[in-house]
């Protein structure tokens, strides 16, 4: 079976998001596997990782357990152009580890340095993570996409944001988008919908 992956914020020594991130991994390797998962702290805490600033560890997983660890300082993205691509009826409920139709979809926009993903008009995602709108005064997100991310749900928790159907149609009601991610805070990577590119 293809390999899951797990991106993890490690900032100062601690993972501001750990117990959004088990429930994935236990989630996925429920589905999969048909079994619970290993538990990411130990994993973690194992792998003697940097104790200092902000980094990006890459967990990758099957059936079997760990496969690798690995940690890279983080560098936050700038993003001021999009694309929109229809991904039709694509899925990818899991986090897999393999995003080669990712990769082609960039590399059939190479104007846009990032994607808005929609099936059929109704927008899910970017290529590497969830979205939410702003109106000037609430954030809101895709309720419906391709993958739920441990950082969407916990602003969905914490009443950061609101889940609703958002269509292309629908972008003109939103001054900004923001990116977000295991790595991304709402209001970390912003795009100023009045000069992005379509």
């Amino acid at each position: 079976m293809s390999l899951l992956l797990e991106s993890i914020r490690l900032d100062n020594g601690q993972f501001p998001l750990l117990t959004y991130h088990q429930s994935r991994v236990d989630r996925s390797c429920n589905d999969l596997f048909g079994k619970s998962g290993f538990a990411l702290e130990d994993a973690l805490r194992q792998a003697r990782l940097p104790q200092s600033g902000v980094f990006k560890c890459r967990l990758v997983y099957n059936e079997s357990g760990i496969e690798k660890i690995e940690c890279t300082p983080y560098e936050k993205r700038i993003i001021h152009t999009v694309a929109l691509v229809d991904t039709l009826y694509f899925e990818y409920k899991y986090k897999w580890l393999d995003r080669t139709m990712f990769t082609e979809l960039l590399a059939a926009n190479p104007d846009a340095e990032e994607l808005l993903l929609h099936q059929q008009g109704r927008i899910t995602d970017s290529c590497f993570s969830n979205l939410a709108f702003y109106d000037g005064s609430n954030w809101y997100t895709p309720a419906k996409p391709l993958l739920e991310g441990v950082r969407r749900r916990f602003l969905l928790d914490n009443n950061k944001t609101i889940a609703i159907d958002i269509f292309i149609d629908d972008l003109s009601k939103f001054s900004h988008c923001s990116f977000i991610n295991a790595m991304l805070d709402l209001g970390d990577c912003v795009l100023d919908m009045d000069t992005a590119l379509f």
